[in-house]
């Protein structure tokens, strides 16, 4: 009897134990439309993201990959957690593609901010502050059809772009984008409630890519771009 009642403690907490998976995030090339090659090709060198997430996304790492989500039953409870790449070469490596479809000649570097800015290789230099980068994926209830699930990811960027030398922000701002899988029905119609993307680290690549692009989709960046005539020396 104690064996069995062992066993049982064993089963118990096996199933109590959130199970864990490294996703694979990642940019999605010309997702986002309509600003492509709306900057003049100018150079841009694109240092390193630094994570400054709350603790609560954070959270304790798994073998060097950052928590970037959970996913839940229909209960609420955590059945898995979900871990990623690391933040600062994920959202470097967006921000340079997201500046290249945008028309300008983007780079990554791995200087630190003051050395880039001294050394005057590039127009612009951009660093990337990860405020937010976070996937729920939530089982809803199930259907004659099967399982049914949802997913919302959010990514917010603080992007600061620099001006050679100069160590005071030549454009800066908060970029914030969200994405839902299955996507909301458009106009209160009953839309197909079925997930377009099988991971959940896929989700948080949609927000990641909308966010990185979001930047260059501003006017007032675009405008600032365009106007500035002084040339690094």
């Amino acid at each position: 009897m104690l064996l069995l009642a062992g066993g049982c403690a064993t089963r118990q907490s096996s199933v109590e134990t959130p199970a864990t998976s490294i996703q694979t995030v990642e940019y999605f090339p010309f997702l986002v439309k309509g600003y492509e090659g709306t900057f003049p090709r100018k150079r841009m060198l694109v240092l390193p993201a630094v994570d400054t997430r709350p603790s609560d996304e954070r959270g304790a790492e798994l073998n060097g990959h950052p928590a970037i989500g959970v996913i839940e039953n229909q209960d609420s409870q955590i059945v898995e957690r979900l871990y990623g790449p690391s933040m600062g070469g994920l959202v470097q490596g967006a921000l340079v593609h997201a500046a290249n479809e945008a028309g300008m000649s983007a780079t990554a570097g791995t200087l630190p901010l003051q050395a880039a800015l001294s050394a005057r290789n590039a127009d612009y230099v951009a660093v990337a502050g990860v405020l937010h980068a976070w996937v729920i994926k939530r089982r809803r209830p199930d259907t004659p059809q099967g399982e049914m699930w949802a997913a919302t990811a959010l990514v917010a960027l603080d992007v600061a772009i620099y001006k050679p030398p100069f160590s005071i922000a030549f454009w800066q701002g908060t970029i914030t984008a969200a994405y839902d899988d299955p996507p909301p029905a458009l106009n209160g119609a009953i839309g197909d409630q079925t997930e377009l993307y099988d991971q959940p680290g896929q989700v948080l690549s949609v927000a990641l890519t909308r966010a990185a692009a979001g930047g260059f989709i501003r006017d007032d960046l675009r405008t600032l771009v365009r106007q500035d005539t002084m040339k690094v020396r």
